[in-house]
């Protein structure tokens, strides 16, 4: 499927620079799909100075939107992020709040990428408009009462700042998003969000096994032995939040048709096996 949202509707007779600047976003989509993603990206910045130079700005934000999901597909996370902010700019001068909505949860995307956790939490915190400050304060009962998945898009965001909070630390959170967007039905890629929860149950068995090992790795933070053959020396919270982390993972792959998905839960299962040398889950 296209990852390109699409620009107004022109007539083909016309000659105009917006005309033109529409065939450019169509060329770039005959690339992306070609794979040939370095050109995509070329012809739609071409397309973004004709959009801009005529003052069509619903079809520069659109077609801003695409230029950023097509640099972070290039590990462009910095020059995607600068792409939405603009994108953002515009659909805000537009009136257009659902464009605002989705390229904040884009902006927020790779700011995650670009490890900026704090930031990334305080742009899904205005995307999906928590007047409470989660960032600062992610209590269990205000996110309980807070979570609303009435469209894919907000469960988008959910499901990213699930991602965020796991990433700050906030784990039991992190579960409790992650967990309710699992039984959404307006969840478009729940093998996505299975790998999601997967990784925070995982973490939350870490944190488990850590505070119980050895003394040895209070001054060695980096150290990161595998854990003996015994599943005996692993405690019994942490074997069970691993058993469940197994789980999520073995349901994404069930979910995923081929595609990166599925790649991504077999190499994370993979990974947990190997880092817990094989304990019986």
């Amino acid at each position: 499927m296209s990852i390109f949202l699409i620009v107004g509707v022109i007539p083909v007779q016309s000659q105009t620079p917006v005309a033109n600047a529409r065939q450019l976003v169509r060329q770039g989509e005959i690339e992306y799909r070609a794979g040939e993603f370095v050109s995509a990206v070329n012809y739609l910045q071409e397309a973004v100075r004709v959009f801009e130079s005529d003052e069509d700005w619903q079809n520069l934000a659109i077609t801003l939107t695409n230029l950023g999901r097509l640099q972070l597909s290039l590990g462009k996370a910095e020059l995607a992020l600068k792409s939405w902010e603009k994108a953002t700019e515009i659909s805000e001068q537009l009136n257009d709040d659902s464009a605002i909505v989705r390229d904040r949860i884009y902006q927020a995307e790779a700011s995650e990428q670009l490890g900026l956790y704090e930031r990334a939490c305080v742009t899904l915190q205005s995307a999906l408009a928590l007047d409470n400050n989660i960032c600062a304060d992610p209590t269990f009962q205000i996110l309980e009462n807070k979570i609303k998945l009435v469209s894919p898009l907000q469960t988008t965001g959910w499901r990213s700042l699930g991602n965020v909070l796991r990433l700050l630390g906030n784990l039991e959170e992190s579960e409790l998003v992650l967990q309710t967007i699992a039984k959404s039905s307006f969840d478009t890629e729940p093998a996505t969000t299975r790998i999601s929860l997967g990784n925070t149950l995982r973490a939350r068995g870490n944190i488990i096994r850590d505070r119980q090992a050895s003394p040895k790795y209070d001054y060695l933070p980096w150290r990161c032995d595998a854990i003996k053959s015994n599943s005996s020396n692993l405690p019994p919270e942490a074997q069970n939040f691993y058993r469940q982390a197994q789980q999520q993972y073995n349901r994404a792959i069930a979910l995923s048709k081929l595609g990166n998905s599925k790649i991504s839960a077999q190499l994370n299962l993979l990974d947990l096996i190997l880092k817990s040398d094989r304990f019986n889950l």
